[in-house]
């Protein structure tokens, strides 16, 4: 097993996954009038 590529795996997965959970929280508060959904800690 090369460890670099397990590695790069795990970074893009959690990229991507960190790209659509941005995307979704950004569509959520743009419904949302409470500023505290625009900029969401986790």
């Amino acid at each position: 097993m090369d460890w670099t590529l397990i590695l790069l795996g795990v970074v893009a997965i959690a990229g991507v996954g960190f790209g659509i959970w941005r995307a979704v929280r950004r569509r959520q508060a743009s419904k949302s009038a409470n500023p505290n959904d625009i900029y969401p800690l986790w």
